[in-house]
């Protein structure tokens, strides 16, 4: 079973991101959806840092068509270890071609 992480509705320029929210329900397995919504297609960069600004994981950076999009952070590092509870960094980059037309830096707490 997972376990799915909360929690906040915020802006990017034009666009609404969602980080998905509930509360742990098992500790085998952890969920962390990030949801956003592009007016166009773009290319989307997706990482996740810790709060000293480390990268603990490149999660996605592929182009995704116009619309809601949403992908799942499993909660591991880029080596697939699972990472320690604490606060973490999402960091969301919209890009047209190598020019970053947004960004934006969410804190959350991950905690299973």
């Amino acid at each position: 079973m997972k376990k799915e992480i909360l929690c906040s509705i915020f802006v990017l320029s034009l666009m609404v991101i969602v980080l998905g929210c509930k509360n742990p329900v098992s500790d085998k397995e952890i969920a962390v959806p990030i949801s956003f919504a592009i007016p166009a297609d773009f290319l989307v960069e997706i990482d996740i840092e810790n709060v000293t600004g480390y990268k603990v994981r490149d999660l996605v950076k592929q182009y995704f068509q116009a619309g809601i999009r949403t992908v799942i952070w499993d909660g591991r590092n880029n080596e697939g270890k699972l990472v320690k509870k604490g606060i973490y960094v999402s960091v969301i980059q919209v890009k047209a071609g190598e020019s970053v037309e947004a960004e934006k830096r969410i804190p959350f707490v991950l905690a299973y």
